[in-house]
């Protein structure tokens, strides 16, 4: 570029604020939460042991509510996880945990 003048190929643009006018859809009253789900699920699986298809469905439940790809250490589907997993090897009806 010698002999050229140098030109400004970007221009820095500090965007103004924006107010936040209209809650999210999150906060609408028809929102879909985690909470709604797992009374849901709790409400139509009845009284009976928590398998992997439990595990599984919360695990996507608190999926969307988050918009994370992974579970929560500790969260919900975490625990969930884990318990369907001692259901497995739990050898009496007894030792199982219910919904």
């Amino acid at each position: 570029m010698e002999g050229q003048a140098a030109t400004a190929l970007a221009k820095m643009v500090t965007p103004a604020p924006v107010a936040l006018t209209d809650p999210s859809g999150a906060l609408d009253k028809d929102a879909v939460t985690i909470g709604r789900v797992l009374e849901a699920i709790f409400v139509m699986a009845g009284d009976r042991m928590v398998d992997q298809s439990d595990a599984t469905t919360i695990q996507v439940a608190e999926t969307c509510a988050t918009g994370s790809h992974t579970t929560i250490p500790g969260g919900v589907a975490t625990a969930t996880q884990s318990v369907a997993d001692q259901n497995t090897r739990a050898l009496r009806d007894e030792d199982k945990v219910k919904l």
